[in-house]
């Protein structure tokens, strides 16, 4: 009898159905106990911040992937009495012997194959680069740039610190425009930028000379090369955490949980976010008054030690976390969690950017403080424009390379024996079309055109979007009136529209190509009234006015 591969490095679309069904479900329904879980392994080191920075308490998708392999097992718990001969592949060794001993255990004839991950860059590369890249940014901050006096100014008026990521020499793309709106002048902003690694220092040298005599307050004018030594040493301090560990249910992972503690990936974010800790302390150390602190919170590695230094020393200030972008249940990470708050490595508050997600917010901590706050990038939703009437429809990717692919091998069954007729698709920045259309996809080449540009000027000129994946893309369109068509390729792509509350009329999920096709094939036939409407757009993004921007001062 042929066996059943299980390919679990793929994407969770790319499982045999049978499998991925389950999958879904249980991916979905284990959130609450994955999370408390999570909880009751950190119970010990609540006030450790290499703890918090290592791959296992993220709950981040991209950063551990202990949520799916809890999924993987549950799933297997439930067919394990419909499938005798299954053959799975696996790339980490905690889980394959995980999955061993549970075979024999349970006399399932499983045949396990364990792949190797394909790492690029060796451990001693990514601890070098990373050292060296805040080494480097340390002396020239130092060297080029010229200090302001915070201390003085603390005395003078109240001071507003806001966190970003400075990865262009615009100024500040996160809070556009915030600064014109302070009123008071009884209160000044200085932005704090974090610079992400780049192969290219000059590009690095350029964004700081661009905006170092602007309101900015750099963090290595504060911090001493100390700080810099002990920060790079996480790599050694977090081996202490590699131990036998509580139980999931029956499963021992123990050996999972240790093989994510040694794993370097994040090292660099974790060398950040020490840094963004002990920021805190020097200023605290030199007596500057801090009236409130904004994150850009998405409870990343590099926001834990920011939040924890903030609410450690600055105890008595407002320490604020700014969610600017729409929700993802894929991303429990974003969704604080009980224990995180105790621990105080997330926001006092966290700001939302509309009434659709403040009580999402609160799945996994019920009495979380949740505020609404201006959704200050996506303004371009409320500009007066006419929608065109027409039929065009727009595929809108992800950027996550497996989905994308799925996506387009969707469109082009549609397109296939079509003639005369092209889908208009536009890549997603991180991903370039051409390495998207390799194989029987480069047959699409004739048939589709590329979208470029502003992204609302795309949603004005289309009446049906596709898109699917953790991205905004979703609610944008529907909050700009388009139809909107979810192929179903993550467990999660339910229960995002769902879990909002989004009238079913304004789209469709998809489970295969041929449901693909025929929703597709509708699309002329649709009604106007089907369309959203202003009352949704006003629920799913909060309009910027002189009173709600007041949160932020």
């Amino acid at each position: 009898m042929r066996r059943l591969l299980w390919d679990t490095t793929l994407e969770p679309c790319e499982y045999p159905q049978i499998i991925k069904d389950i999958f879904f479900k249980e991916s979905v329904k284990n959130r609450l106990a994955y999370t408390s879980w999570v909880g009751k392994i950190s119970n010990k080191h609540k006030k450790d911040l290499d703890w918090w920075l290592t791959a296992p308490p993220s709950r981040n998708p991209f950063v551990s992937e202990i949520h799916k392999y809890l999924s993987i097992l549950s799933t297997l718990e439930k067919i394990k009495k419909k499938i005798k001969f299954l053959e799975i592949k696996l790339e980490s060794k905690g889980i394959f012997s995980t999955i061993k001993t549970w075979s024999k255990k349970n006399k399932i004839d499983l045949r396990l194959h364990l792949k190797k991950k394909q790492i690029k860059k060796g451990n001693f590369f990514l601890i070098f680069n990373a050292i060296a890249f805040n080494i480097i940014i340390f002396f020239y901050i130092r060297l080029f740039v010229k200090k302001i006096d915070l201390k003085k100014k603390s005395l003078e008026k109240k001071i507003i610190l806001i966190d970003v990521f400075q990865t262009s020499p615009d100024i500040n793309r996160y809070y556009y425009g915030i600064e014109k709106k302070l009123k008071n002048k009884d209160k000044e902003l200085f932005y704090i930028p974090t610079f992400v690694i780049q192969k290219n220092l000059f590009n690095i040298f350029r964004i700081i000379n661009s905006i170092k005599d602007k309101n900015y307050i750099f963090k290595e004018h504060y911090l001493n090369f100390n700080d810099i030594f002990f920060s790079s040493l996480h790599f050694i301090r977090k081996k202490k955490f590699e131990k036998k560990f509580s139980r999931y249910g029956a499963w021992d992972i123990s050996n999972l949980i240790n093989e994510e503690i040694s794993r370097l990936n994040d090292f660099s974010s974790a060398c950040i976010s020490i840094l963004n800790f002990r920021f805190f302390k020097r200023l605290s150390e030199n007596k500057i008054k801090i009236s409130k602190v904004i994150n850009w919170f998405e409870n990343q590695a590099v926001d834990k030690g920011w939040n924890f230094g903030a609410r450690t020393f600055y105890p008595k200030s407002e320490i604020f976390g700014y969610q600017g972008i729409t929700h993802y249940s894929q991303y429990m990470n974003t969704i604080p969690a009980k224990y995180e708050e105790e621990a105080k490595v997330v926001p006092k508050k966290i700001l939302t950017i509309g009434r659709a997600y403040k009580n999402l917010k609160k799945e996994f901590f019920k009495n979380a403080d949740i505020s609404i706050a201006p959704a200050l990038n996506y303004q371009f939703l409320f500009k007066n424009f006419k929608k065109k009437n027409i039929n065009n429809i727009s595929v809108i990717l992800s950027g996550i390379e497996a989905l994308d692919k799925k996506m387009l091998e969707w469109v082009y069954f549609f397109l296939k024996n079509k003639k005369n007729f092209k889908l208009k698709i536009k890549p997603h920045p991180i991903l370039p079309i051409e390495l998207l259309l390799k194989g029987d996809l480069n047959k699409l080449r004739d048939k589709i055109s590329i979208l470029s540009g502003n992204f609302s000027k795309i949603l004005i000129n289309s009446y049906c979007v596709v898109c699917s994946g953790p991205t905004s893309a979703t609610l944008e369109s529907l909050a700009s009136k388009c139809f909107v068509i979810i192929p179903v390729l993550d467990p999660c792509d339910e229960i995002n529209l769902k879990s909002i509350g989004i009238p079913k009329n304004l789209y469709r999920f998809v489970y295969n190509k041929i449901e693909f096709s025929n929703e597709l094939n509708k699309i002329g036939k649709r009604k106007e009234k089907n369309r959203g409407n202003n009352r949704l757009k006003k629920f799913l993004f909060e309009k910027l006015n002189e009173q709600n921007v007041k949160i932020f001062f």
